[in-house]
């Protein structure tokens, strides 16, 4: 990917917070959940993401990386192959499906990009439609999905989610928004 816009850093950084990844070990791109090391991890590693190898049971997950992806959906993110962990595969990955779920308009119909989000209305909707796909992430809004009440402030998923609220996170993105564009 080339480079990142400032805001894009900030939004990695925001949902490596939430996961509770930022600034483990390797900045949290070798972190298995449970917080199991990826063991060998370099930035320009060729170790793939281990899906049943890397299974927690008391997780019931395989997430792995900064962004704690699914084996399953790190490879759909990259048509069913299975690259390498690198921090640039990472980091493509994670803005490519940010991108996506903000177009999105199952969740919330409103439209938002990565660049409006120092507006906390905009970052609320940003939280709104990704919730589903990060489980740290709170909702904003009260859901119903399928007959099931999802009431703002928890997670999307039963029992994940609601430990970091969503004033919390924008303070993170624009902690970490004003100092990457103090380095720009």
């Amino acid at each position: 990917m080339a480079d990142l816009t400032p805001y894009e850093k900030a939004v990695l950084d925001t949902i490596a917070y939430a996961e509770g990844t930022l600034g483990v070990s390797n900045n949290g791109y070798d972190v298995i959940v449970t917080f199991k090391l990826i063991n060998g991890w370099t930035n320009d590693t060729k170790i793939v993401h281990g899906e049943t190898d890397w299974y927690q049971k008391e997780a019931n997950s395989d997430a792995a990386g900064r962004y704690q992806f699914l084996g399953s959906s790190w490879k759909s993110l990259f048509d069913k192959k299975n690259p390498p962990m690198t921090k640039v595969n990472q980091d493509t990955a994670a803005i490519k499906l940010v991108n996506k779920k903000l177009l999105a308009t199952n969740i919330d119909s409103r439209a938002v990009s990565i660049s409006q989000l120092d507006s906390k209305d905009k970052f609320d909707i940003f939280l709104q439609k990704c919730a589903s796909t990060w489980a740290s992430l709170p909702l904003t809004t009260n859901i119903t999905i399928d007959g099931q009440l999802k009431k703002a402030g928890n997670g999307w998923y039963s029992g994940q989610g609601g430990k970091k609220t969503s004033k919390e996170l924008y303070d993170i993105f624009i902690l970490a928004l004003t100092k990457y564009k103090a380095n720009t």
